[in-house]
């Protein structure tokens, strides 16, 4: 199945937000930065899935052109879920197509609330659920050591495993390029949604 979902915009706070743990006053305060999106809507896990992918990249796990293969291609790449703790609705807004604008939009100083409260209570929660370390040691680790376990456990063993995904990944563009051009340049009109397939080592290119 195909899942498109549109995102809007995706801001990360440039410096550092400095966040004391929740009921821990002596605890030292963590150093977080907020990555804000904004979408129509989110498919299952994509925000998690997206996070993960990115760390990956930062912790220097994923090449950085995995992005690209991940966002417009139909590879998969299989990566562990990013933890859920770290994450958080900041707001919703409801659009109204007939009319053409949102319903129950809040004032600026409701929004200035909401953000205050973020930052006074949402985010010290969830930097001790972050912190948290079981009394019980048969527990699992606080999720983001257990989740960079799981990421050595996905990690390719050799770069050849790479080089293979970034060639099917070019052979997948020049076909998808080629197919597209001779829908272009077709005498044949083409029904309204109609898409083009063609095989690539078992992977379909989606045009």
């Amino acid at each position: 199945q195909m899942y498109v979902r549109t995102i809007f915009g995706i801001t990360v706070s440039r410096d550092p937000l400095l966040v004391p743990v929740e009921g821990d006053p002596s605890a030292e305060p963590m150093a977080v930065h907020v990555v804000r999106l904004s979408a129509a809507s989110f498919a299952m896990h994509q925000i998690r899935k997206m996070m993960s992918l990115s760390l990956g990249v930062l912790r220097g796990h994923v090449p950085e052109w995995v992005l690209s293969v991940a966002l417009a291609s139909n590879f998969l790449i299989h990566i562990p879920l990013a933890p859920s703790q770290a994450l958080t609705l900041a707001m919703v807004d409801f659009w109204d197509d007939k009319v053409e604008e949102y319903r129950f939009e809040m004032g600026a100083g409701v929004r200035a609330q909401v953000e205050a409260f973020k930052l006074q209570r949402v985010y010290p929660h969830i930097v001790r659920q972050i912190k948290a370390v079981p009394t019980d040691p048969s527990l699992p680790l606080p999720c983001f050591p257990e989740f960079w376990k799981k990421y050595q456990m996905y990690q390719f063993p050799d770069e050849s495993k790479w080089d293979l995904l970034q060639k099917e990944f070019q052979r997948y563009e020049g076909i998808k390029e080629h197919v597209q051009s001779l829908i272009l340049h077709s005498n044949y009109p083409q029904p309204p949604g109609m898409c083009v397939c063609v095989c690539v080592s078992a992977c379909l290119v989606c045009v």
